[in-house]
């Protein structure tokens, strides 16, 4: 409230993979949100993308595996798909791979690094909000070349 949010974007319930930071997250998200009426969108991965397009195994299947818990949403329950550009993307694989302790860079190679990671999925409740919005506009920008 102090910041006047109106768009919170948390994990979804299930941690995306069972991680209990992530659970968490979506405990703290969920409550703030029902809180300050602020709208939410719920960070999830999409489980038939990752199954269709993955080569091998994906981090989450082994994450998920490990606690016993199954991971991400089929497709149908996504509401929202944010394709990432090339710059995110290379951000992202940055990001990722500068955990060495937790991920080593020879599970992520960076030819298939795309396909995993280069959209971002997300649960929305109610009519199109802001990050349907920026989405939109960033896409439109891509497209153009910006």
């Amino acid at each position: 409230e102090a910041e006047s949010a109106q768009t919170l974007i948390y994990d979804d319930a299930d941690g995306i993979y069972g991680h209990p930071d992530h659970r968490g997250a979506h405990l703290v998200g969920t409550a703030a949100a029902r809180l300050t009426g602020a709208d939410s969108y719920r960070i999830t991965v999409d489980r038939d993308h990752l199954d269709a397009s993955v080569p091998g195994r994906h981090l989450v299947h082994g994450a998920a595996d490990a606690a016993a818990v199954r991971y991400g949403r089929r497709a149908e329950e996504i509401t929202l798909a944010v394709p990432g550009s090339p710059t995110h993307l290379a951000d992202k694989y940055a990001a990722i791979t500068a955990h060495a302790s937790q991920v080593d860079p020879a599970w992520l190679p960076a030819e298939d690094f795309a396909s995993a990671y280069g959209t971002e999925w997300y649960r929305h409740r109610g009519a199109p909000g802001l990050l349907h919005l920026l989405s939109a506009t960033a896409v439109t920008a891509a497209a153009a070349g910006r």
